[in-house]
């Protein structure tokens, strides 16, 4: 979705972690900056892959641009967390699509 106010744009996106599909949905602003990252669902093992969840986390992509540096997998849960960084990196990409088409 782009904002109409030239805001920024919000990507659902869809991935494959250990348990299963997670869902996310991650704001990126005009300046190409993450706004924030949250999970929408999954079926990840509580406890271990469902700490992609919690906001430690999720607030690790708050500020940063595509090359997500410092954002890194979570010991004891590298499936989980790799799929969702991919799955981030993956909005990036789409929002490199959508710019070239505007």
């Amino acid at each position: 979705y782009k904002a109409d106010n030239g805001a920024g744009y919000v990507f659902m996106m869809a991935t494959k972690g250990y348990g299963g599909q997670i869902k996310l949905i991650c704001g990126i602003d005009a300046d190409d900056k993450i706004t924030s990252c949250m999970t929408l669902s999954h079926s990840e093992t509580q406890g271990l892959g469902s700490k992609i969840t919690e906001a430690g986390f999720e607030e690790l992509f708050s500020g940063k641009d595509e090359t997500l540096e410092g954002v890194d997998t979570i010991s004891g849960a590298t499936i989980s967390s790799a799929s969702y960084i991919n799955a981030v990196k993956e909005a990036f990409e789409a929002l490199s699509l959508v710019k070239e088409a505007e």
